[in-house]
């Protein structure tokens, strides 16, 4: 399967992924989604994606939609009335489906991802988790964090004085209570009378 989002106002795309199906997604107004033959039979709003070639295009507006027909070699489909502006391939998706379906039959995902983003149309390889976790790109951005046997994603925001990321494992439950009750200037007997009182719990309640 390829996901080709056709679309100037993605605001509203959402994906979404689930643990049994990990490539599931929802409709969208204004997204033509392409499902290449063998990929399965559903072809409604949820269909799975199996494929390990998956790829997402985004070919935000008319003029990039004209270069991604350009490059996939049918460039009457951008001159095509049907298919001529957003809206209009909206209406005309399943029509616009069955074209790129057959264009992409053949198609390897990762190298039809490179050969995109070589001439300047966004693309990337929709991955399993670990594969994401894995990926050159991934590593380059630093966006997992290994602290001890604790690992997580990394935020993703990298400013250069403050690039910001995970320093520490997340606190265990009132884990620091004691300490930012200090630090705001509560003294130690004031704190045992509250812990005494139980207004300050140290362990979770069982339900």
């Amino acid at each position: 399967r390829v996901y080709v989002m056709l679309t100037n106002n993605s605001r509203r795309t959402a994906e979404q992924v689930n643990r049994a199906n990990p490539r599931a997604r929802n409709v969208h107004g204004h997204i033509v989604e392409i499902i290449p033959p063998g990929a399965g039979s559903a072809r409604v709003d949820h269909a799975a994606t199996e494929a390990r070639w998956g790829i997402f295009i985004a070919a935000g507006n008319d003029p990039a939609f004209r270069k991604f027909c350009e490059f996939l070699g049918i460039p009457d489909v951008a001159k095509d009335e049907r298919f001529a502006t957003n809206g209009a391939r909206v209406i005309n998706r399943d029509a616009l489906t069955e074209i790129l379906e057959k264009r992409f039959s053949s198609e390897d995902g990762h190298d039809l991802t490179r050969r995109m983003l070589a001439v300047g149309l966004p693309a990337g390889p929709v991955l399993h988790v670990d594969e994401a976790m894995a990926a050159d790109h991934t590593a380059f951005r630093d966006m997992v964090a290994d602290i001890g046997d604790y690992r997580a994603l990394n935020t993703p925001i990298k400013l250069s004085r403050t690039p910001g990321g995970a320093r520490t494992r997340p606190p265990r439950f009132n884990q620091h209570g004691r300490e930012v009750l200090l630090a705001r200037g509560f003294s130690e007997a004031e704190i045992a009378a509250l812990e005494a009182d139980g207004v300050i719990v140290g362990a979770r309640r069982k339900a």
